[in-house]
């Protein structure tokens, strides 16, 4: 649990800076790109105010802007000129001061400023950014230079953001150890307070377990009956206990318990074998579907408890004259175990709870049925060491069927 929680904030700092820096960035690429657009506009300005003459458009060297003083480099001159078009769209006159530009391409030009609702903007194929201006004037002024710097600006930010990243990670990690350890802490002590008071109360309750059993072997009318109740109350209290000890296990050593080869099929035998006579003494029956040869890599008595509790569950919540199913199948990499069972359904509204601690979906059946609500969580602590899946379907064509999903043994 420690574990996930380290791994969760993790994730979420690491959300976090990433967006935070991907906004800025994302800012900052389209703030420079922006001005580097608005310089052009306001240099095809400045030479349309001029009259477009054939001179180009000389640079100053008191009067660069930034995005000039960047791209001209040792050039004395943007690359610029303007067309004018009659009222057909016919080219009449071009100015081009470095003879760059054909006739040819200055059609395409047109096409591509005409096909655009825009009055200015940049021709990305052609390097060039055009503004249409009056008497179906239209300038156009290099781009390239300003293209291939933010090329190079870009991949530079990226490599920024990678190494920032990283480094934020490596304090995320750190951080983590730290934000994390009050709560680590305040857990084992919980884990270790519930171990503490379970074996504190187990030995006294096998002691008056044991003096009650002594008084039923010699029973007197009048004290039988009190005998038989403090039995039961020690029988319910020595499955909450066991039940609660078995939980605080799975959350607190569950890297330390040895897994071994262990044969589901003969398993599952077993597990049902010993079921049989409570379902039939129950008025009820139980079917087997069972693959011979599925192993298993695993605990064997957490494997057992885990077909305990699906069979004990089944047999509690099951209707009478009905038919309770349980299948051990092998796919190529998974083995399938499910336990179906036809009674009382778990509202769609409940099957996400049914496997959190103390839920029960009838209240009423826990002391009835000697149940905690702890079964099922059990169930699915077991499950998640083995790193496989339980799921639960309820309906009332099909009844409730537990599904679980293993990994095989492959060697």
């Amino acid at each position: 649990m420690i574990k996930k929680l380290r791994i969760r904030f993790v994730i979420i700092m690491m959300t976090l800076i990433g967006l935070i820096l991907t906004g800025l960035l994302v800012s900052l690429i389209t703030s420079s790109r922006q001005h580097m657009m608005n310089d052009s506009y306001r240099a095809l300005d400045e030479l349309y105010a001029e009259g477009y003459t054939n001179d180009g458009l000389q640079i100053d060297d008191n009067e660069k802007s930034y995005s000039e003083d960047r791209f001209i480099d040792d050039q004395s001159k943007v690359f610029s000129f303007f067309t004018r078009t009659s009222e057909t769209t016919e080219l009449v006159e071009i100015t081009d001061p470095s003879s760059r530009v054909t006739e040819e391409m200055v059609y395409e030009l047109l096409i591509s400023t005409n096909n655009k609702s825009e009055n200015k903007g940049i021709l990305t194929d052609y390097g060039l950014i055009y503004k249409k201006y009056d008497n179906n004037i239209t300038g156009f002024i290099d781009y390239s230079h300003e293209e291939s710097f933010m090329q190079r600006q870009v991949r530079s930010y990226f490599l920024i953001l990678g190494s920032s990243l990283i480094v934020f990670f490596v304090a995320s990690l750190y951080l983590s150890y730290i934000a994390v350890k009050p709560v680590e802490r305040a857990w084992k002590q919980q884990q270790q307070f519930i171990m503490d008071a379970s074996h504190e109360l187990k030995t006294p309750l096998t002691v008056i377990r044991a003096n009650t059993s002594f008084l039923s072997s010699n029973p007197e009318e009048k004290k039988q009956k009190w005998v038989e109740n403090i039995n039961s109350e020690v029988k319910h209290m020595q499955t909450l206990i066991e039940d609660l000890l078995m939980l605080t296990k799975l959350d607190f050593s569950v890297e330390q318990i040895p897994f071994e080869k262990v044969s589901m099929s003969d398993l599952a035998f077993e597990s049902t074998m010993s079921f049989e006579t409570v379902f039939y003494d129950a008025g009820k029956e139980l079917s087997m579907d069972i693959d011979s040869d599925i192993y298993l890599k695993g605990s064997y008595s957490h494997l057992k408890r885990l077909n305990i509790i699906l069979l004990d569950n089944a047999m509690k919540y099951s209707d009478k004259k009905t038919i309770t199913t349980f299948s051990l199948k092998k796919s190529p990499s998974k083995v399938i175990l499910t336990v179906n069972n036809f009674g009382r359904l778990i509202p769609k509204e409940e099957i996400d709870s049914i496997f959190d601690r103390f839920y029960m979906v009838d209240k009423s059946r826990t002391r009835k049925e000697n149940s905690y609500g702890l079964g099922l969580t059990i169930a699915s602590e077991i499950v998640k060491m083995h790193e496989g899946k339980i799921t639960v379907t309820s309906d009332e064509e099909n009844g409730t069927t537990f599904t679980v999903s293993l990994n095989t043994y492959d060697h």
